[in-house]
């Protein structure tokens, strides 16, 4: 009866999470989907148009400094969207 543990004829090979199919040369994925792009975009969206809804159900008072920095971070979560965005169609 033959032993498991016997040394394969060849080693076994490691399986990739990604398809060959989408490496670029260097070895790098160029997996971007349009969810990366929507969730700093929306994040960015709510906290530039209403940034008192991340005040809801705290009993913090929001102050006008902490609806402009919040404000401020929603402009700068935009910028990165469209970043991503950018990204993703030259990309394509």
């Amino acid at each position: 009866m033959p032993s498991n543990s016997a040394p394969h004829a060849e080693p076994l090979k490691q399986r990739s999470l990604w398809h060959p199919s989408s490496r670029r040369p260097g070895g790098r994925e160029r997996w971007m989907s349009f969810i990366d792009v929507a969730i700093p975009g929306i994040i960015g969206f709510v906290l530039l148009m209403w940034p008192q809804s991340m005040f809801i159900g705290s009993r913090v008072t929001p102050d006008p400094k902490k609806l402009r920095l919040l404000r401020r971070i929603g402009v700068v979560l935009l910028l990165v969207a469209v970043v991503y965005l950018v990204i993703k169609l030259v990309s394509a």
